[in-house]
């Protein structure tokens, strides 16, 4: 478990952009590097998708410590 939190925590940080899904459709915006969100608090599936081909995304649970859903790192 201490693991996972970590690996967590560690996308987290590596991410541009970090997703935390609320229910379906619905996400919040937990951290924007770059500021493409910029004063934006929740965004919705098609605003993810784009986010996913252009930026280093993590999409969490919503408990922000929660299992990760998906990373679209390269390395």
């Amino acid at each position: 478990m201490t693991q996972d939190l970590e690996s967590t925590t560690v996308l987290k940080e590596k991410a541009d952009i970090v997703f935390i899904k609320i229910t379906s459709g619905i996400y919040q915006i937990h951290k924007d590097r770059n500021g493409r969100f910029a004063g934006k608090v929740y965004v919705g599936t098609q605003e993810v998708l784009d986010a996913l081909n252009f930026d280093d995304v993590t999409i969490l649970r919503k408990d922000n410590n929660g299992p990760l859903l998906h990373e679209n790192f390269n390395d």
